[in-house]
């Protein structure tokens, strides 16, 4: 079985796989289109490098996946790899071809979003800053800022946050539209899996889901929390003031 997971950048999907390692039956590939690590992803590396991107060539990846019954596959699929496959004459009004696949196809498919996209946004400069992207959980916690604290709020950075934010509701919106005839579509937010009381119990949920009880605590955790050194605050409520996400600032 193939799990899809779309999501935006930062959206917890990393540390989520992870809680479910302790089954034998999971495999989780990652982000199959890009790994940090080496700079491709499973199905890039294996797959498609050096060819150009293809559909049809994705779609023999993945019967090749389905034709193992004794495993479930994860594959996480960020909104922005969404568009890969796209010819250029399809209108960027039009859901991209991977979206409609996914949707056809019937695999379970989990859309994760953050609650608040402008905290998914601020961690994303925090961690392309300081390089620093997940931390075991025994390691010692760094300083609020592992790039160094910046002596006055930088205009510049949280103004691309804001921006990212926007993009990536914007995004989820999209995607989540297009979702609604998907007969087998697992919803929930990233403050739901990890920043609530109910957390244990809803990551519970998604294991039941994707047919495994093998779940642990989550290995991972947040570099930061909180709004960095860097994050204009005041900037951010003028900039967001009178609309319908001056919240994200609450």
């Amino acid at each position: 079985m193939i799990i899809f997971c779309l999501a935006g950048v930062r959206s917890g999907t990393t540390a989520l796989a992870r809680c479910f390692h302790a089954s034998p039956a999971f495999v989780n590939l990652g982000e199959v289109f890009y790994n940090a690590a080496d700079g491709m992803g499973e199905y890039v590396k294996k797959w498609e490098h050096p060819d150009r991107p293809s559909i049809s060539r994705f779609g023999e990846f993945l019967d090749f996946l389905r034709a193992d019954a004794e495993h479930n596959y994860w594959l996480d699929i960020k909104f922005h790899d969404l568009n890969r496959f796209n010819p250029p004459q399809l209108m960027v009004t039009a859901p991209p071809v991977l979206l409609q696949m996914i949707v056809k196809s019937g695999d379970p498919t989990l859309l994760i979003g953050r609650a608040n996209p402008l905290r998914a946004a601020v961690s994303r400069v925090q961690a392309q800053r300081s390089g620093i992207y997940h931390l075991e959980r025994h390691e010692d916690r760094p300083g609020h800022d592992a790039a160094g604290a910046d002596p006055a709020p930088d205009r510049a950075l949280t103004i691309e946050a804001i921006r990212t934010a926007l993009e990536t509701k914007a995004d989820l919106q999209f995607v989540e539209g297009h979702l609604r005839a998907h007969r087998n579509l697992f919803r929930v937010d990233y403050e739901a899996l990890f920043s609530c009381p109910e957390a244990a119990a809803n990551r519970a949920a998604v294991g039941a889901w994707i047919g495994t009880d093998a779940i642990r605590e989550p290995d991972l955790r947040k570099v930061s929390s909180g709004w960095p050194d860097w994050f204009d605050r005041e900037l951010s409520a003028r900039v967001l003031e009178g609309t319908a996400s001056q919240w994200w600032l609450s």
